[in-house]
């Protein structure tokens, strides 16, 4: 093969764009949760992140050999919002919750003697109790943002999302 087409083919593979953008329940998954594949030190030990699917987005986390499933779902045809279920190795009951970003906003939170983080004011979420046959109950509007290291990725995600996926409501 002529060394033209392999380098032209490097070039392309590497350009920007050149890869596809995550889908909107990838980037919720990594709003909510800082879901992506990766892998870090945490402190309990490795802290081990592998995307196994892409829509629903399926994540396996491996929390220093405790390992679980989360799964964050675009709910039929409404744009802002998804599910989000979370299992365990241990086969314990899901945990899923249902999250809306129609009114969420993106502020920093100022906290006494810690650094600020970023969190969602608006976020609704709704925690689906299978002990009461799919009634649903309230949970804190915060209850799923994760404080995160890099206010500008965060912030670069949120507005990609905006602008892709979930335009907010006007009032």
């Amino acid at each position: 093969m002529p060394k033209s087409i392999v380098l032209a083919g490097l070039l392309f593979a590497a350009a920007p764009g050149a890869t596809l953008a995550q889908n909107a329940e990838e980037t919720a998954a990594f709003l909510l949760f800082g879901l992506e594949d990766m892998e870090a030190p945490g402190p309990n030990g490795l802290v081990r992140v592998t995307q196994t699917a892409k829509s629903p987005a399926e994540y396996v986390v491996d929390l220093a050999g405790r390992t679980g499933v989360i799964k964050v779902a675009q709910i039929s045809d409404e744009k802002c919002r998804f599910t989000a279920e979370r299992t365990s190795a241990g086969g314990e009951t899901p945990v899923r919750t249902n999250f809306s970003f129609e009114r969420a906003t993106l502020v920093e939170e100022t906290r006494p003697g810690l650094a600020p983080r970023l969190v969602f004011a608006g976020l609704q979420c709704r925690a689906l109790d299978e002990t009461t046959r799919g009634l649903t109950k309230s949970c804190p509007a915060d209850a799923a943002t994760p404080p995160y290291g890099d206010a500008t990725r965060l912030r670069r995600a949120f507005d990609f999302f905006r602008s892709s996926f979930c335009r907010p409501l006007a009032f």
